[in-house]
């Protein structure tokens, strides 16, 4: 499902995110998904971006459509960190959606 919603004050779709692995020590970002498009705003579960220039679009044509919300701090860290059942990797998912935009 992707969804829509303003960015909040942890970074929202644009920025670092607050975290990407956390154990019960331990919460820092260590994966990206490098992208050099415009700017919108969060969303969840996914983020939708729209079309536009101002609204995800860089230079070369490539459109960011939507990104994957990751769960908060005290979501993550309720069975002591990562890895977690709902969570099997010490590392969140990254997810972007893309679209080629083939207009001059």
């Amino acid at each position: 499902r992707w969804g829509t919603r303003e960015a909040d004050a942890s970074g929202g779709a644009w920025g670092e995110p607050a975290f990407t692995s956390c154990t019960e020590v331990f919460a820092s970002t260590l994966d990206y998904i490098w992208y050099g498009g415009g700017r919108a705003a969060a969303a969840g579960p996914y983020t939708d971006m729209g079309g536009g220039r101002e609204e995800g679009q860089g230079s070369n044509g490539l459109v960011l459509t939507g990104l994957l919300e990751l769960p908060g701090l005290s979501h993550a860290t309720q069975d002591r960190g990562l890895p977690s059942e709902s969570y099997p990797s010490d590392h969140l998912t990254l997810l972007a959606r893309f679209r080629l935009n083939n207009a001059p």
